[in-house]
């Protein structure tokens, strides 16, 4: 009996996870979650450095482009951007050296280790992830989305070329213990892999 309630507290709580990652601020105080705020510089830093990654490739989303990632030409999710609902704020998204989209995760489609597209380099695909994730996205069109000027943008093309692999990862502190979870499991991931080149760029989308 004591096995069948903690099943079902663990299933709660995970359902909890998925809908206040997804879009919902209603359960954000119930689970931890920091109420939406506007990250500052430092606050980025921090936590990047906490967990050993490179500060020189961090950004804030252009205040212009503060809602795209929900729009058609940013999007990673398409089941949401068919049913007209906001796309995570909490996303992974590989990239080949051609700036091809290879594949990709976001919060809603539920934890990252078990979802396991970090078994493998690069990203393992799900068959449940397939049919909804746009693979029609380019790394320059996430470049979009830093505010640079063409010529910004071009130089750090070049220099992403030059590397094997690049993972966008788009992030807020609103997801608090999330976002903590993914740079964890990220980190890890990085490291397993120290004979293959990653870059990688993050972006912060709070508004």
């Amino acid at each position: 009996m004591l096995a069948k309630r903690q099943r079902i507290v663990l299933a709660f709580l995970s359902a909890i996870a998925v809908f206040s990652s997804c879009g919902s601020f209603i359960l954000y105080p119930f689970y931890g979650i920091q109420k939406p705020h506007k990250d500052s510089q430092e606050f980025c830093d921090e936590l990047l450095l906490k967990h050993g990654f490179d500060t020189s490739n961090s950004y804030f989303i252009n205040s212009q482009y503060a809602d795209s990632i929900s729009h058609e030409k940013f999007a990673l999710n398409l089941y949401k951007l068919k049913t007209n609902t906001s796309a995570s704020p909490l996303q992974l998204r590989m990239y080949a050296q051609s700036g091809q989209l290879m594949y990709g995760w976001e919060q809603c489609f539920g934890d990252l280790g078990r979802s396991q597209i970090l078994d493998s380099i690069p990203f393992k695909h799900r068959p449940s992830f397939d049919g909804i994730i746009n693979f029609n996205l380019r790394i320059k069109t996430d470049l979009q989305l830093l505010g640079l000027s063409s010529s910004e943008r071009e130089e750090m093309t070049r220099k992403l070329r030059q590397k094997e692999f690049v993972i966008v990862v788009l992030y807020a502190g609103l997801m608090g213990w999330f976002t903590k979870d993914t740079f964890r499991k990220l980190r890890r991931y990085v490291d397993s892999h120290p004979d293959r080149s990653i870059g990688l760029v993050f972006i912060n989308t709070s508004k």
